[in-house]
């Protein structure tokens, strides 16, 4: 019996692409860029993506692209330049400059980006780190989640931290305690446990359940505290709110303020400016306890025992 041998064809490496092909022909050839090209009979060069390399990791894939490297058991690097699939089933599928090392981890493109804990994910983005378990940045540059199940959207230079926090936008945000969202804006902070900041700039919920929706240079900072918007507003009483204006401060409990330069006297007392009513009770007939009616033949306002 005759031994057959399998003749396998060599290819030339080249550094420039070569000349068109005949019509009806095309041509495939490795370049020193260490990929293969295809030469259409129009003098169209495309890469050859669907060469699958075999990684060092077990059962791991490069599909394609130039010195990607995939050295987690089962994990692979879909395309893109230099990117590392490192960690127990985890995934670059492209970009340039991508890590994901820990176990189940994802990247899913853009640049230098880095998935560093189980089942950590960056969706693109540049210079992106999701560095918790489950934690998510979706896109955006120099954004960190690097609290247990912490999410950051998108945006520049923003930071949650803390366990299941969120930074949805922004730039320079920070959402660092349990459950702190910061919704965007600018150099905004939720850092109270639960505690939120819609928007705005320079805004802070520093207390447990605090709220700031928006404005600029306002402070929540008591508990279950409220500063709706505004400039310069803070609120450190328990359970009191600012819904807007500039300048006030509620120190007491349960309080409420709007106006300008206003600072609290009393718990359980809602302050003002000034106060226009349009119209009154004419009498206190049928008025339940507290209400305010007008009398007429004295021209006072009065209060209902």
């Amino acid at each position: 019996m005759t031994k057959q041998v399998l003749q396998i064809p060599q290819h030339k490496t080249v550094q420039y692409t070569p000349g068109t092909p005949d019509s009806g022909f095309s041509k495939i050839y490795p370049k020193t860029d260490g990929r293969w090209y295809r030469l259409d009979d129009a003098g169209n060069e495309v890469p050859v993506d669907n060469i699958v390399d075999t990684g060092s990791g077990l059962y791991s894939t490069v599909r394609s692209g130039v010195g990607n490297t995939t050295s987690g058991n089962y994990s692979a690097a879909v395309g893109g330049s230099g990117n590392t699939a490192s960690g127990y089933y985890s995934t670059v599928s492209g970009g340039y400059g991508n890590t994901a090392s820990g176990n189940q981890s994802t990247v899913g493109g853009g640049r230098l980006n880095s998935a560093s804990s189980n089942y950590a994910t960056v969706g693109g983005g540049y210079c992106n780190t999701a560095s918790s378990y489950r934690a998510t940045v979706s896109g955006g540059r120099s954004n960190s989640a690097s609290g247990t199940y912490a999410t950051v959207g998108g945006g520049l230079l923003n930071t949650a931290s803390g366990c299941d926090s969120t930074v949805s936008g922004g730039r320079s945000n920070s959402a660092s305690s349990k459950y702190a969202t910061v919704g965007g804006g600018r150099l905004n902070s939720a850092s109270g446990c639960y505690s939120t900041v819609s928007g705005g700039f320079l805004n802070t919920a520093s207390s447990k359940y605090a709220t700031v929706g928006g404005g600029y240079c306002n402070t929540a900072s008591g508990i279950q505290s409220t500063v709706g918007g505004g400039f310069c507003n803070t609120v450190s009483g328990t359970y009191s709110a600012i819904l807007g204006g500039y300048c006030n401060v509620m120190t007491c409990n349960t309080s409420g303020a709007f106006g300008c330069n206003i600072t609290s006297v009393a718990d359980n007392t809602f302050h003002v400016n000034k106060l226009w009513v349009g119209s009154l009770p004419l009498g206190l007939a049928g008025l339940p306890s507290g209400m305010l009616y007008y009398e007429g033949a004295t021209c006072t306002v009065r209060y209902v025992p």
